[in-house]
């Protein structure tokens, strides 16, 4: 048996992370190939602790070999540093950098995490799973957390499309407000979270809404939820569908009115 990983026959792995035994540990024989099976029977992904896996290895003339790994559970620390290190790396390779306009920045990010180009919820870069990726008990300092698993699973909801986009915006000195969908809204089941972004520069601020959530509703005329206006909100809030953006602009600064042209 050959074992590649930190410490000697110990695997370590994320609450609810899929564990990869075959990329730690391995197996010849020097009578030819040979199978290798694990027996992760023990193993509770959704809790923490160490759990035991039997590793064996069977050559093509039936003789076993055994060894025993350890696998330890623990939950995942996530920091903002470490969330910038991911974006970094993700804006180098989409080719997002820090001397495009804010206004091209912000439709490249859109275009990573709602995929507008691939219709097929199956083919999207960040897969609408309606389900957050973390716990989202206090949303507005958990984004992080949810932003980093999401990255990692590749899937989520309205949260994790807000906390990716958030991520992008942090990264990129964009500034963005938060914004929840009021509780009091009966038209609408569950909640919903998007921002305002300001794409503006030092001739004054352009504060346009931003959801790059893969919406079920499309907005009319080809427009999208990338830097819409509060003219073209209240028209799908009231229109299109009633209710989904019903929020209190309390606190929000003026938004622009001139509609961004796709």
């Amino acid at each position: 048996f050959t074992f590649s990983g930190p410490d000697e026959y110990v695997i370590y792995a994320t609450l609810g992370e899929t564990v990869s035994y075959r990329q730690y540990v391995s197996a010849s024989d020097n009578s030819g190939s040979c199978s290798l099976t694990f027996d992760n029977s023990k193993v509770d992904i959704t809790k923490e602790g160490i759990y035991t896996v039997t590793c064996t290895a069977t050559d093509e003339a039936g003789n076993l070999s055994s060894c025993e790994i350890k696998v330890v559970i623990k939950k995942a620390e996530f920091s903002y540093d470490s969330l910038m290190s991911k974006i970094s790396d993700l804006c180098a390779s989409l080719g997002i950098t820090k001397t495009m306009s804010k206004e091209e920045q912000v439709k490249a990010v859109f275009n990573f995490v709602n995929t507008p180009d691939k219709p097929n919820k199956n083919d999207a870069n960040i897969v609408f799973s309606n389900e957050s990726n973390s716990a989202r008990e206090n949303w507005q300092t958990d984004w992080v957390e949810e932003a980093y698993l999401t990255l990692q699973s590749m899937s989520g909801d309205c949260y994790s499309y807000y906390a990716v986009s958030k991520a992008f915006f942090e990264y990129l000195g964009i500034d963005s407000m938060s914004i929840q969908r009021d509780p009091s809204e009966t038209r609408q089941d569950g909640t919903h979270f998007w921002m305002i972004v300001n794409i503006g520069d030092e001739n004054g601020a352009r504060w346009y809404y931003y959801d790059a959530t893969r919406l079920l509703h499309k907005f009319p005329g080809g427009q999208s939820g990338c830097l819409f206006t509060k003219a073209q909100l209240d028209n799908y809030n009231n229109n299109i569908y009633p209710g989904f953006y019903t929020h209190s602009a309390k606190g929000l600064p003026a938004m622009a009115t001139v509609e961004i042209i796709k």
